[in-house]
């Protein structure tokens, strides 16, 4: 329709899907910019991955992209509001609650690019764009940071803003996701006060005070500014990164704080008394900015996990790329002292809560072993895509997809999906980051059963959710998805949704919670598959701190109550598997659950000789039988039954007589069905080990290592060996290892 705004890459169009009326946005980068400078091409489909990752409405979406000769383009959606940039200098400082709110929302929404690894590298009010009710929107991730691909940044260039660049990346020193943290800080200040902390009227002026001058203290410029607002901010902008708050996640936390605890009525009354004002703000400038009280309370650090970062330094060219922005004090060049550096930064391992709670479920199990979108006009044509947008799942991450929860005729409108995910994420992602569950929200409905599996398939999803809402309740199915995902199913479909798909209904979906039920399908999915440690990682994040909903209509509610029950009361998990087996007598993964609950259960009254030998031989048979169930009813090719036999004497010390008998010829059979598994290795080590074998044992372990557990009990055991070995580099190797990856001394 006409063009946006236009810069040195290219320009950026207002533009109108074909398909359903909307208004897009279509960046398209100039032929010029190919031809001179071939490495923005790679940025150009860094910046389309960056925002097809990032599912979060604090950030522009991308619908579509084209990066095929001779057309470039990116088409986003179309936010009608502006830039905070062109805002800030046209009204000056911002109230203080307009300043915390979109604080808040910024903060939100680079937790989920840090989570992701994306680091921005150029925050700043230009890149902020804004929605007719002042909802910010973060975008321009060109020059963002992907820690899972090589960086493309030029030699001799730092791509970034000069006024809000941290003082490592001015010094050419490693960076991270701390630098965006200090472009935060800038940008709040800027937003309080009408300038920038650091100001001058040359290039080298700038850069001079941002590496060396202290911060203005900010109550002086404005009376109205508590002194903990100023206090966040000055954490905020530490030169030294070590120094500085580390977290986008903590400062959420403490801006959400701070506007609960806000006087509204006096905000609303009183327009920013500026000490000394340059440019005093209006009254009437106040957003209409929505604050969201279910943000995620931000109450942990992340890792700060960027690898593989490049930034080979001679002649750094700091220029402005945002196509969008018409600053001209934001497109300047500075020259710094050749330096080549490339860096290198791993995160610390830390041993998380789950996983010793995995080490307990699976040494209960093994016996003191440890095991524990659519198609879009563009100037040139109109261009065909999937329905799906979203990107492929990273890593050995399962996916969660939430659909979009749909009103019933007269419902309010209400975002039930965004306070569905922000306990999940808040339970899965932000307070454990160990689950390996990567909670994504799909922008579509989902009406069926089959359309959710056909949806996971092509989504790569392991669950999904769905349902509907009116004023009173909201129905939900939390269902599993693509089996697709798990090589070694070979149980039918239907089996595997009968004890896993729930529906449930809740009456307040910001209070009551579905995480448990998320982690017992995803637990039953890899229960069919035959992992038995990522089975027992599900039983160990399933959280008891939750008001659950209620279960509707399922044959699977007592499956779900089994895994729910499982670590708290082996017994009472035992008596939900009995109703699910009465409902599904021929379903063997029913058989081989009630055999660990009863294995759990025994082993527990073993140790604290609680039961008489009679029982526990009773209660040891039974789970026995089960064991054996399942294998007569299960696929010849699953493993799970393998891992069966617990055996313990009644004579003398039954801690000392707690002994394995499990068969060697099956762990043999389920190592070879799973051989990139370290689990089955790591029995057939301990078996080894029981045996007096003790190289035999060296060499299982050392292949099972080769997969690189997450847990600490391989590791501890490879160092038990090496010492009996006498192999004293490996010992050193070991304990650096665990000291190193593992060095959490609380829980251990």
């Amino acid at each position: 329709e006409y063009i946006l705004g236009s810069g040195g890459m290219g320009t950026v169009y207002l533009g109108v899907d074909t398909q359903t009326g909307q208004q897009v946005a279509i960046k398209q980068l100039l032929g010029s910019v190919v031809r001179d400078r071939p490495e923005t091409l790679e940025r150009f489909a860094r910046e389309a991955e960056a925002l097809r990752r990032l599912d979060h409405p604090n950030i522009v979406k991308v619908l579509a992209s084209v990066n095929q000769a001779p057309d470039h383009y990116i088409v986003m959606e179309y936010v009608p509001g502006g830039n905070l940039r062109d805002y800030l200098d046209e009204h000056g400082a911002l109230p203080l609650r307009r300043t915390l709110e979109i604080a808040l929302d910024v903060a939100d929404a680079l937790t989920r690019a840090h989570r992701l690894r994306i680091t921005h590298r150029d925050l700043k009010p230009a890149n902020i764009l804004l929605a007719q009710d002042g909802t910010p929107r973060l975008t321009d991730f060109g020059v963002a940071h992907l820690a899972d691909k090589p960086d493309v940044t030029r030699t001799g260039a730092v791509v970034g803003t000069v006024n809000y660049l941290s003082p490592e990346a001015l010094n050419g020193l490693p960076f991270d996701t701390r630098t965006d943290v200090w472009a935060f800080g800038v940008m709040m200040y800027e937003m309080l006060v009408g300038q920038r902390p650091f100001e001058g009227d040359t290039v080298t002026a700038r850069v001079t005070a941002i590496l060396t001058h202290p911060v203005p203290d900010l109550t002086k410029l404005r009376h109205d500014v508590p002194p903990n607002v100023f206090g966040l901010i000055r954490q905020m902008l530490e030169k030294d990164p070590d120094r500085r708050i580390n977290s986008v996640r903590r400062v959420g936390a403490e801006v959400e704080n701070m506007l609960r605890n806000l006087d509204s009525a006096t905000e609303v009354m009183e327009p920013p008394v500026l000490a000394n004002p340059g440019q005093p703000a209006k009254p009437d400038s106040r957003f209409n900015t929505p604050t969201n009280m279910n943000i995620p309370a931000f109450a942990l650090e992340p890792e700060n996990a960027v690898g593989n970062v490049q930034n080979q330094s001679a002649t750094r060219n700091i220029t402005l790329d945002d196509i969008s922005s018409t600053s001209n004090t934001d497109n300047e060049r500075i020259t710094a002292p050749q330096t080549s550096q490339e860096i290198v930064t791993t995160p610390q391992r830390r041993v998380p809560v789950w996983a010793w709670a995995v080490m307990a479920v699976l040494a209960m199990a093994v016996v003191g072993l440890g095991l524990v979108a659519s198609g879009v006009l563009t100037p040139a044509e109109t261009v065909e895509v999937d329905a799906a947008v979203l990107p492929a799942p990273s890593g050995d991450t399962l996916r969660v997809l939430i659909a979009d929860i749909q009103p019933l005729s007269g419902a309010s409108e209400r975002d039930i999906t965004r306070m569905i995910m922000n306990d999940l994420e808040q339970r899965y992602e932000i307070g454990n980051t160990h689950t390996k569950l990567d909670i994504v929200r799909y922008p579509e409905s989902i009406t069926s059963q089959d359309d959710a599996v056909t949806i996971a398939n092509r989504e790569k999803a392991a669950v999904v959710v769905w349902g509907t809402y009116d004023n009173n309740r909201v129905q939900l199915d939390v269902q599993a998805g693509s089996v697709a995902l798990f090589p070694t199913i070979h149980f039918p479909r239907g089996i595997i949704d009968r004890i896993a798909n729930v529906r449930l209904e809740l009456q307040d979906p910001q209070t009551e919670s579905i995480a448990p039920y998320v982690a017992g399908v995803v637990g039953i999915l890899h229960s069919a598959d035959g992992n038995l440690a990522e089975w027992a990682r599900m039983i160990a994040i399933i959280p008891t701190d939750v008001t659950a909903p209620t279960v509707v209509r399922s044959s699977a509610a007592n499956t779900h109550c089994y895994f729910q029950q499982y670590l708290a009361s082996p017994d009472t998990a035992t008596s939900c598997i009995d109703s699910a087996i009465s409902a599904e007598p021929g379903n063997a993964i029913l058989y081989w659950l009630r055999a660990m609950a009863r294995n759990r259960d025994y082993l527990i009254e073993f140790v604290d000789e609680r039961m008489l030998p009679a029982q526990l031989n009773t209660l040891r048979d039974a789970a026995a039988q089960d064991f054996e169930t399942a294998k007569r009813l299960g696929p010849d090719n699953w493993v799970m039954p393998l891992f069966s036999h617990l055996d313990g004497s009644t004579v003398g010390n039954r801690k000392s007589n707690l002994v394995i008998v499990n068969d060697v010829n099956e762990i043999e059979t389920a190592v070879s069905l799973r051989s990139d598994d370290w689990t089955p290795l790591y029995i057939r080590a301990e078996l080894a080990y029981k045996q007096g074998d003790i190289d035999l044992a060296r060499e299982y372990i050392d292949r099972a290592l080769e997969s690189e557990p997450d847990v600490t009990l391989p590791y501890t055991s490879a160092l038990l060996l090496a010492l009996r070995q006498g192999d004293l580099a490996a010992v050193h190797d070991y304990i650096e290892t665990i000291v190193m990856d593992f060095p959490d001394y609380t829980v251990s």
